[in-house]
């Protein structure tokens, strides 16, 4: 799957997660940008995305994790 299609299914789910945003979410974004990106949410976001694409994360995988680039590397090491 390409970067831009995971990308594109990706956003959705973080608009749902993250709906008080400030800004757009895009590949660039990380968590420390987005207010609402804490512990709890992202347990939420893991598991909406688990659900969506399929997959489970590993525990180092979510540890890993600081922003959307690397939600989309992981996402595409997983479906491909």
């Amino acid at each position: 799957m390409e970067q831009t299609e995971i990308l594109a299914r990706l956003i959705p789910i973080l608009e749902d997660t993250f709906p008080d945003a400030e800004q757009e979410i895009t590949l660039s974004t990380t968590q420390d940008e987005i207010e609402e990106w804490d512990s709890l949410a992202q347990v939420r976001l893991f598991l909406a995305i688990e659900t969506d694409f399929g997959f489970r994360f590993d525990l180092d995988e979510m540890e890993n994790i600081a922003g959307v680039a690397d939600l989309v590397q992981v996402i595409s090491q997983k479906v491909t």
